[in-house]
């Protein structure tokens, strides 16, 4: 179980899955959420994601990207989205 303040890192929070996602931590009333824009950090690179963690050190990291392209390709739907607890 997360306390409100601890330090989420959400990668992706300018697309969709990861605004709603954004959203939905403000929602719950987590107050201490980072996010990094890609002049910050390159997510392709692991040494840059390497030193960003170091130096932001999240207790925990959500990274959702979600391939709509595919789904709807393979006429899959829309995503069910779950949460946790």
């Amino acid at each position: 179980m997360l306390v409100a303040d601890a330090s989420i890192f959400v990668a992706g929070h300018t697309g969709l899955v990861g605004s709603a996602l954004l959203c939905l931590l403000a929602s719950r009333g987590f107050t201490n959420v980072l996010t990094a824009d890609r002049a910050d950090v390159d997510l392709r690179d692991q040494q840059s994601v390497y030193r960003l963690f170091e130096k932001i050190r999240p207790v925990r990291i959500c990274c959702r990207r979600h391939r709509w392209r595919y789904r709807r390709q393979h006429r899959l739907g829309p995503p069910s989205f779950s949460t946790t607890t």
